[in-house]
């Protein structure tokens, strides 16, 4: 009931993105994927996702390689959200919704229309049903497709007792409020059904408030992988990002973590 990484490696133009990774991942949990700019976050989700084809090694899930995998059965499986760009197609935003059921027509109409509604609810996009998505701004549009990944795994886990989320900074374009119920909801999905979640995250602060755990890649390549609480620590961070900064972590009363370039005196 996982994702299985065997010595991958991924090349883009000759130049390695991924090196010799092998990891574990179980559903069931909230999975935070941290790092540097370039340290081949996007690249490793998109290889997840079956959207990337790999150089060297083998992704399975279930114990199935992702190359036997048909699209229609990795829609049954995973849902993506990857980094947003603005809109260019005049499509409403119940239209890209339904994108995410794409693998999923041969449900009755009353039920896709069901479960989009529930989950327009949920995602706080309900409002925007009719509107083009063109006409909201990027941090909206933004919402929407982590809404329509959403539903896509909802569908999923509903159908077929199981699913796996992965999301790209979900959260990057989103005010405070819209992060905690974005993140809500990842966390209520991981924990209530059998799925996973893996998100890229840049906000430290958020991965220690809601993750299960925490994968850190830096120079394209696995640095630790375990619980937050052990991996969200003043030496890890420093280790990933820069011994010259100042870190603290808090967990009480409420889970934060401080980076300053400007040592404290």
């Amino acid at each position: 009931m996982t994702y299985q990484l065997d010595h991958v490696t991924i090349r883009r133009q000759g130049k390695v993105v991924i090196d010799d990774l092998s990891l574990t991942l179980a559903r069931g949990r909230l999975i935070g994927l941290i790092g540097p700019n370039g340290a081949g976050k996007s690249t490793l989700l998109a290889a997840l996702a079956g959207d990337l084809e790999i150089d060297q090694g083998q992704i399975s899930l279930d114990e199935q390689s992702l190359t036997r995998l048909s699209p229609e059965r990795l829609a049954w499986r995973r849902a993506i959200m990857a980094q947003q760009t603005a809109a260019i197609f005049n499509l409403s935003v119940a239209q890209v919704l339904e994108l995410g059921l794409y693998a999923f027509t041969h449900w009755p109409h009353q039920d896709r229309v069901a479960l989009l509604s529930a989950v327009a609810k949920q995602t706080e996009v309900g409002d925007w049903l009719a509107q083009s998505i063109t006409k909201l701004s990027i941090g909206q549009q933004q919402r929407v497709h982590f809404a329509r990944a959403f539903l896509q795994a909802k569908a999923a886990q509903i159908e077929h007792g199981k699913a796996w989320l992965l999301l790209d900074e979900p959260t990057a374009s989103q005010d405070p409020w819209q992060q905690q119920m974005m993140m809500s909801v990842c966390c209520n999905f991981a924990t209530n059904s059998d799925v996973g979640v893996l998100l890229v995250m840049h906000d430290l602060t958020l991965a220690a408030q809601w993750c299960d755990e925490i994968i850190v890649l830096k120079d394209q390549a696995l640095l630790v992988h375990g619980d937050s609480r052990e991996v969200l620590t003043p030496e890890v961070l420093k280790r990933t990002y820069g011994n010259e900064l100042d870190v603290q972590v808090l967990w009480e009363p409420v889970p934060g973590v401080m980076m300053s370039g400007r040592k404290r005196v």
